[in-house]
């Protein structure tokens, strides 16, 4: 399950899993389980702390950060990625979705600052994936197989093609002509 794991080799990597997730998904690599929302994890004692694509999951997303806040050293990082758009999953513990106001406002009442906020796809990259998800529902094999074959060959390249020209996909705050999804 620490699928990042491998890129700390050189640091102490200790992970941390509440192991409410997927059935299929394999806990026996964690180091300690608990929740990041009262980890047993000593004030100030951590250089770096990740959180990848799991907030969603935190029923108070704000203690989370406060848990960010408490166990990182002075300097220390926190590295996040949290879904703008996403479908329903690893029901019923899917509570929320983030904007970058609403990131912002948890770092910052936590005491946490914003060094660098950045989108990590655009609007055409957020409908293609959208329109996969969508895909997954639809019975007929054959039907869904066809119909991503044309996502792929019609509505891809011109997706790209757009974010290419326009260059829709900016890193925060520089303005963008069409609206972004962090």
């Amino acid at each position: 399950y620490c699928r990042v794991q491998p890129f700390f080799r050189h640091a102490q990597y200790v992970s941390i899993d509440s192991t409410v997730g997927e059935e299929t998904w394999d806990f026996s690599g964690l180091d300690i389980l608990g929740e990041a929302l009262d980890m047993p994890i000593r004030d100030s004692s951590v250089d770096v702390c990740l959180n990848l694509v799991s907030l969603e999951h935190y029923n108070h997303p704000a203690r989370a950060f406060g848990e960010f806040a408490r166990v990182l050293k002075p300097g220390g990082r926190l590295y996040l990625s949290a879904p703008c758009i996403s479908h329903e999953h690893q029901i019923p513990h899917d509570f929320f979705r983030f904007t970058r106001y609403g990131l912002e406002h948890l770092c910052r009442t936590q005491g946490l600052e914003v060094e660098s906020l950045q989108p990590s796809n655009s609007m055409f990259e957020s409908a293609v994936g959208v329109m996969h998800e969508a895909l997954e529902m639809v019975p007929d094999e054959e039907r869904r197989s066809k119909l991503a074959g044309i996502l792929e060959s019609e509505f891809q390249p011109v997706f790209d093609a757009i974010d290419k020209n326009e260059r829709t996909f900016v890193d925060y705050p520089e303005p963008s002509s069409f609206h972004q999804f962090p």
